[in-house]
């Protein structure tokens, strides 16, 4: 059947590499499309049959066969044939790479059993492209149940989109539709100008097909593109994840309370956070399509779009949390930073990762539960072995019945190259400047004794490492929400979110039994004298009274 016959092979690209190449019949010796002897065929099958033997030989005959993707088109009546199908098994359960193009041609099959057999094949690896929709196929939204693997939109609706603008618009809705809504991976056929190639890339995520990127190819320049193939990838939202869209179709459909009740029941997850403000115990119809409506127009509106875009790129890390500390959204940059993406994780999952949120979490609950809807902080962040120190701007927002988190996260570069002590490791006294008294409830004076008579004779050299002892061991008995700060030589700042002098006394002592333990060891008297106060609303006052209980306590030793 395919006697002085040929094919070519017409590339298919995505973000500028060949991803598959679609097989083209052509004639030999003659420039006679094949259009007419397509129509003409009777035995569809067996015709289908040969173009896939053909087809197949031809990818064997490459270097490489098995990083080519080949496209091929057959009759959809071909798939409801058992013996077809039977064909189809035997070649691909051993052959890979190869995608099945339907054309329906306004002609009525048996759906499900096309469904059935298409879904025998997917199993083998087979994937399968709805082509030509939008003109042959224009009444053809049943034909997308079928589960594609991509839909490829016809030319006819391509060439005029760089000449008229309703055109233009008509072609991006019927994308959005496909892609955004309905999660296909969508093929665009027919770009012959660099102007219609622009546009078509302004719809992000589109495979492109057309003689601007290439003429259809002989096979013998396969293997010479060897190197810009990509790999094919799917923009799936099939059946078993459908778009939200689909479950508020669902829920307008409903026929009765029990049907209602039960789309709404579907619809829950969805929209874990209730964005859209449903009463789902006083469920009102309108006001759910009045909602989602303001959803859609958002989609398309400057604004909207420029504020998201923002977001995502903006020079701070930003994070959005519920009350319950789960975040909805975070920016590209916090991802980066963190290496991970928070959205939809349980605190408890986040915690496991990262310690330090728990800070965070405690800081959302107390502008939660205060009348201040912006909270200000100073933060400590340990992502492996980098230590990074934030200042945080946090803002209370309302939606509906429900509270969210806007948290802006700026890194505090002042800290990390001029306020940390180059031999201890700690804060430097320029911290007490900016010190959050939001988080920080008390702070203790400690003053070491013993310091200047290890320094008078054993050298600066030996007591600065002594020293660098003596900040390394206080740290070891913080958390990491406290604060050790060297306030100047061998004095040093603790700063706590506790409103307990009782309890930070009693853990001061233990510290101090376990530092002059460890100075015994090592032959050396080693000690320190505290004194200890609460921060009301003036972080110098509270350091001038713990620094007359410290000289007090220093006093009673001598």
């Amino acid at each position: 059947m395919l006697e002085n016959k040929y094919f070519i092979y017409q590339p298919n690209f995505f973000e500028g590499s060949i991803v598959s190449y679609e097989a083209l019949l052509r004639f030999k010796n003659s420039d006679e499309s094949p259009l007419h002897f397509i129509s003409t065929i009777e035995d569809k099958e067996n015709f289908d049959k040969a173009v896939i033997s053909q087809v197949l030989s031809d990818k064997l005959s490459l270097k490489n066969p098995k990083n080519i993707n080949l496209s091929i088109n057959i009759f959809a009546q071909s798939l409801v044939s058992e013996s077809f199908i039977e064909y189809c098994e035997s070649v691909f359960q051993k052959h890979k790479g190869f995608t099945l193009e339907l054309n329906f041609n306004h002609q009525q099959f048996d759906l499900e059993k096309i469904r059935l057999n298409m879904q025998c094949l997917k199993n083998l690896g087979v994937l399968f492209t709805l082509d030509d929709y939008g003109t042959e196929c224009v009444n053809s939204d049943p034909l997308l149940d079928l589960n594609f693997d991509y839909i490829k939109i016809d030319r006819s609706l391509i060439s005029t989109i760089s000449d008229d603008y309703l055109s233009f618009c008509f072609l991006r809705s019927l994308y959005h539709k496909l892609n955004k809504f309905l999660g296909n991976t969508v093929i665009i056929k027919g770009i012959e100008n660099v102007n219609q190639l622009n546009l078509i890339n302004s719809f992000d995520s589109v495979i492109a097909q057309g003689c601007h990127l290439s003429y259809p190819l002989p096979l013998s320049a396969l293997d010479d593109n060897l190197d810009t193939q990509a790999e094919q990838s799917l923009n799936k939202v099939n059946s078993e994840n459908p778009p939200i869209d689909r479950f508020i179709y669902n829920i307008n459909i409903a026929k009765n309370e029990a049907e209602l009740a039960a789309a709404l029941e579907l619809f829950k997850p969805q929209d874990p956070f209730n964005l859209l403000g449903i009463d789902y115990n006083n469920f009102d119809l309108d006001a759910l399509n009045r909602k989602y409506q303001e959803l859609l127009d958002g989609i398309k509106s400057p604004s909207i779009l420029f504020t998201t875009n923002l977001m995502k790129h903006c020079n701070c890390l930003f994070i959005l949390r519920d009350e319950q500390g789960v975040a909805i959204y975070n920016s590209k940059k916090h991802v980066d930073y963190l290496e991970c993406d928070l959205v939809g994780m349980s605190p408890d999952d986040v915690l496991a990762r990262f310690p330090d949120y728990q800070m965070c979490l405690q800081l959302d609950q107390q502008l939660l539960n205060n009348d201040s809807d912006i909270l200000m902080s100073n933060e400590t962040v340990e992502v492996g072995s980098q230590t990074t120190h934030f200042h945080t701007y946090r803002q209370k927002i309302k939606y509906f019945d429900k509270t969210f988190i806007m948290i802006f996260v700026y890194e505090d570069t002042q800290d990390t190259q001029t306020s940390i002590d180059p031999l201890t490791g700690s804060f430097t006294k320029s911290k007490l400047e900016c010190l959050d008294i939001n988080t920080y409830k008390s702070l203790v004076f400690i003053d070491l004794d013993g310091f200047k008579n290890i320094n008078d004779k054993l050298g600066h050299q030996l007591g600065d490492l002594q020293l660098k002892e003596a900040a390394r061991l206080l740290k070891q008995y913080l958390r990491k929400e406290d604060l050790l700060i060297r306030f100047g030589g061998d004095e040093f700042v603790l700063c706590f979110n506790s409103y307990s002098v009782e309890d930070i006394h009693a853990k001061m002592l233990v510290i101090r039994s376990h530092f002059e333990r460890y100075f015994e060891e090592k032959d050396m008297y080693l000690s320190f004298s505290f004194g200890t106060a609460l921060i009301h609303t003036d972080v110098k006052e509270a350091l001038d009274l713990a620094d007359q209980l410290m000289y007090t306590e220093k006093s009673l030793k001598i």
